[in-house]
């Protein structure tokens, strides 16, 4: 079993796919307790975190667990629904332009990675993904996905309400987070939540940060 996990994260499909051949119930293999970074997760999961997409979207193919969520160790305390860490990595493989030490922007990701990221994550909704699922400590698949995006926006200064200038909110990230939160939207998701860490709505929590553009989003569909 820890077989598969190594050549997963070697990024072998070939090697992973005759496995699979071989014995198909591996293919919702959970791992070890080595390595450490991936205790408890699923193939799948690890596919989708690591960035092997390819292999994640072989693993769908054969059956994966498209609801799968890791039991609680004493290592990783915190449990992530598999559709949530699919949700995002959709978002941090966005193009977005990063400003560098030099003051020079430079492109983080390629269409190419953002589009099978996507891709992805659209598939497991469309094959019927719980998307209610919460983590361990209660979050939505809504409230993962707004602090990715938090996360590949500008950076947003709470107290000060000012904005920097470390990322650039060009045409190609509107683009990629759009079609995100536009698959939510098809679901039936929507902007009424309340955050679980902050206990307020999220609309109040997001309120004047870059984040609330694609917050709005969803409130927006509702009138069309």
């Amino acid at each position: 079993m820890q077989k598969t996990f190594q050549l997963l994260r070697r990024g072998d499909i070939e090697g992973v796919r005759q496995i699979l051949d071989k014995k198909p119930e591996e293919v919702n293999a959970v791992s070890g307790d080595k390595p450490k970074r991936d205790q408890g997760q699923s193939l799948l999961q690890v596919a989708i975190k690591s960035g092997h997409l390819d292999i994640a979207d072989l693993l769908i193919d054969r059956g994966a667990d498209l609801n799968f969520i890791e039991e609680p160790t004493e290592l990783n305390p915190f449990c992530q629904p598999v559709l949530q860490t699919a949700g995002g990595r959709a978002v941090f493989d966005c193009r977005r332009m990063i400003k560098r030490w030099n003051g020079q922007y430079e492109m983080y990701s390629s269409k190419e990675k953002a589009d099978r990221s996507f891709k992805v994550f659209e598939k497991m909704l469309e094959l019927g993904a719980d998307i209610s699922q919460k983590d361990s400590h209660g979050g939505t698949l809504l409230q993962t996905i707004l602090i990715e995006t938090k996360e590949v926006l500008p950076s947003y200064y709470w107290k000060t309400k000012e904005t920097s200038d470390n990322v650039l909110i060009t045409d190609e990230l509107r683009h990629d987070l759009n079609r995100i939160y536009d698959l939510l939207i098809r679901y039936g998701v929507t902007a009424d939540e309340i955050a679980v860490y902050q206990n307020i709505p999220l609309k109040e929590l997001y309120q004047d940060s870059p984040t609330m553009e694609f917050l709005n989003r969803l409130d927006q569909s509702r009138s069309l």
